[in-house]
């Protein structure tokens, strides 16, 4: 009884493994056709060009708004890595789902 309760156990796990590579698969694939628009990459570089022009030509005074441009230019840069880490791992996970499944 132990024995099969045991491989029942191993058998939901690896059902659960593959769930979370399937779901990271597809989140990847989102992801991935998301920041390979060209509207969404214009985007971010017109909003960090712009982000940047701020902060130079802030008042040299000014350290609120070069502070704040820089943390803006921060918290977007963390964002596409983000996706980009996101697209990594739902990569890996397709790699996972198609070891599993040949």
């Amino acid at each position: 009884m132990k024995e099969t309760n045991l491989r029942a156990d191993k058998t939901d796990r690896q059902t659960d493994r593959l769930e979370r590579a399937n779901h990271a698969a597809m989140r990847g694939e989102r992801f991935r056709t998301f920041v390979a628009d060209p509207d969404v990459a214009a985007f971010f570089d017109g909003y960090e060009k712009r982000l940047v022009e701020a902060m130079l030509s802030a008042v040299a005074a000014d350290d609120d708004a070069r502070r704040s441009a820089a943390l803006q230019i921060n918290a977007m840069r963390e964002f596409r890595n983000f996706l980009t880490t996101g697209v990594f791992v739902g990569s890996q996970a397709r790699e996972i789902l198609e070891r599993e499944n040949t």
